[in-house]
């Protein structure tokens, strides 16, 4: 049973979300009509997003404390284990924590322990969590609660601070923001925008209050929902040398390995990189392993797509000098990862120069079934791409072999590009199609039949409830627990992923439960890649051409977590990922991948170690300790 947690924050929504700012009144206006047009919720996000990518917004470690800067508002902030100082021109203001509950039984903060990620500040107590971020529109003030803080009785959550001069404060009318007056008796800084929504999005009524030196934020949360909290996430970069290797066009993640595709654009043949972190910490994690063919040659795109699962990787190279591709596999060693060639090799039986086989991989959870596109197969007539099924030989190790079954749709034609992505999740396989219906796309679902895989057309097409034309619906897909999640990076030209869960009865012909899409900067091409973990909770969207700014086609990639009643509706991310580093072109979000609480996102044409050297990088975002 999830147990009720309280969430005060307004970042991630659609949550119980009490929201305040801090920001000079000469600044306020101007700012904040820039993002007016945005629902709330959104302003928070994208500012919040804008803020952890400038520098300037970033919190530094100063010698007996954190220290951050606002340029827009002319702020400055310092965070102690006692409380928040901000400070506006001559003027400063010291905020508090000294308890939360019900009426005057109010629970003591505990002492906290203080963690920092790019521009955010976090005091956790236990319970209870205070944090701050720095952004355009100021800095931003939220809570987390776990747990309710005691009975109710019919009265409002109240949060109390505690307050310090020289800055006098004064309630605005409507009583969801305060001014702060200085000595000479002019406004100073603002502190309002408060509001209040509950998981399922309803708005609550919440107000502030002031009693002497104490501001108390109240809530009405007696209808409340109260969602589960997501962790806050910490970045680490993992790279490797070698000129336009393009490390990070494919990722596979299990546990703590990590599996980097690196198909190359250069003259050489490409590689598949193996990274291992050890330590409970992605920053220091090593590169233990480099995957190659036996017959390599230039030009091959090895490393193009990648999967693991129980120590057995799978490699897809989709051309070969002879025009034909193949897939890899390879078996963890005994005494662990280390620099291998293949220990066995896939191949079609119905092979043919240009069939792109091993564009796409994937491997079953228990690695007995390997699936393996091919969107170009010349089969005629016509030629609409095919997938292709290996089992494992029954009591030994994979061998090279060609495959078991092959899967194919009903209605293919030329140009489907069937088989373009593919994901296995039990007894079932699901492949995308993005080039069906002259790119509307369509997406195909395989349900193993009783006696095992057998050369088949597909059990059921899914498909999207308002079909734009063109979507590339298809291009990405996934698959855990009867939750499918399928990329369309150019849905109302934007791109989304949309879900679909499996009925009681099974797979059935139909359209999406819910919608994902992004919220933020410039889009394009969002959902040409996903990934979902195996409790099909959390969902990963990757948008390679997400544009900040001047910055074209930097990426970005964002998480989804399941709402309380399930995937359904138009739902925004929770999480929005983005290199701290990032800069023009470097198609951050090409490729997601998602173990437990850990996300890896690959980001291609990242320069490692000099301009334009597009070698690559993956970052991984792991759940603060």
């Amino acid at each position: 049973m999830k147990r009720a947690q309280l969430w005060i924050s307004c970042i991630v929504q659609p949550v119980f979300l009490v929201s305040l700012y801090v920001s000079a009144v000469a600044c306020s206006q101007s700012v904040g009509e820039s993002f007016s047009s945005l629902p709330r919720a959104e302003q928070s996000s994208i500012a919040a997003a804008l803020g952890s990518k400038i520098p300037d917004y970033r919190v530094r470690k100063g010698q007996d404390r954190l220290e951050a800067t606002n340029p827009n508002q002319e702020l400055v902030a310092y965070f102690t284990g006692q409380g928040v100082e901000i400070r506006s021109g001559d003027g400063s203001w010291r905020m508090a924590l000294r308890g939360y509950g019900y009426g005057n039984a109010l629970v003591a903060a505990r002492p906290a322990l203080v963690h920092t990620d790019l521009n955010r500040v976090e005091y956790r107590r236990g319970s209870l969590t205070e944090w701050y971020v720095n952004g355009p529109l100021g800095l931003e003030q939220g809570f987390t609660i776990s747990e309710r803080p005691g009975e109710q009785f019919g009265r409002p959550l109240t949060i109390c601070l505690a307050l310090s001069q020289p800055l006098t404060a004064r309630i605005d009318q409507n009583r969801t923001g305060l001014t702060l007056i200085d000595t000479k008796g002019k406004p100073a800084l603002f502190y309002g925008g408060l509001t209040a929504y509950d998981a399922s999005g309803k708005e609550l009524t919440a107000w502030l209050e002031l009693k002497g030196a104490r501001l108390l934020l109240n809530v009405d949360d007696a209808e409340a929902r109260y969602p589960l909290v997501i962790d806050p996430y910490v970045q680490s970069k993992l790279s490797v040398t070698g000129y336009k290797s393009l490390a990070g066009s494919s990722v596979a993640l299990e546990a703590n390995t990590l599996v980097v595709g690196a198909p190359s654009i250069s003259s050489a043949d490409g590689a598949a990189y193996i990274f291992q972190n050890t330590q409970n910490n992605w920053s220091t994690a090593a590169l233990v392993a480099t995957l190659t063919p036996s017959d390599a040659t230039a030009g091959d795109q090895f490393g193009a797509s990648v999967a693991i699962a129980e120590d057995i990787i799978v490699v897809g190279k989709p051309t070969t000098s002879a025009g034909l591709g193949a897939a890899y596999i390879y078996g963890k060693p005994k005494p662990g990862w280390k620099d291998a060639r293949q220990n066995a090799k896939l191949t079609p039986s119905d092979g043919q120069t240009g069939d792109a086989f091993g564009a796409s991989v994937a491997i079953s959870e228990d690695s007995k079934t390997i699936v393996v596109g091919a969107p170009q197969v010349q089969s005629t007539p016509p030629a609409p791409g095919a997938v292709y099924v290996f089992t494992k030989p029954a009591g030994g190790p994979w061998k090279t072999s060609t495959q078991t079954a092959e899967l194919t749709s009903s209605t293919g034609v030329a140009g489907d590009a069937l088989g373009t992505s593919v994901a296995i999740s039990g007894n079932t396989i699901l492949a995308g199609a993005p080039g069906a219906g002259t790119l509307e796309g369509t997406a195909y679902v395989f349900t193993q039949p009783v006696g095992g895989w057998t050369n088949m057309t597909e059990t059921a097409q899914l498909s999207p409830s308002n079909p734009g034309g063109k979507d590339q619906f298809g291009s990405a897909v996934a698959l855990a627990g009867g939750v499918a999640v399928v990329g369309a990076p150019n849905y109302n030209s934007i791109g989304a992923a949309l879900i679909y869960v499996e009925p009681g009865t099974g797979w059935a012909n139909t359209t999406q439960s819910a919608t994902l899409s992004p919220l933020l900067g410039a889009y394009r091409a969002f959902g040409s890649a996903v990934a979902i973990n195996s409790s099909a909770n959390t969902t990963v969207v990757g948008g390679p051409h997400t544009s900040f700014g001047a910055n074209l086609s930097e990426g970005a990639a964002h998480l989804f977590r399941e709402p309380t009643g399930g995937w359904t509706g138009d739902l925004n991310p929770s999480a929005n990922l983005v290199a701290s580093d990032g800069t023009k072109g470097n198609y951050f979000g090409t490729s997601v991948a998602i173990s437990g609480n850990t996300v890896a996102v690959g980001s291609p044409y990242t320069p490692t170690s000099g301009a334009n050297s597009d070698e690559g990088a993956v970052y991984v975002f792991s759940q603060a300790p």
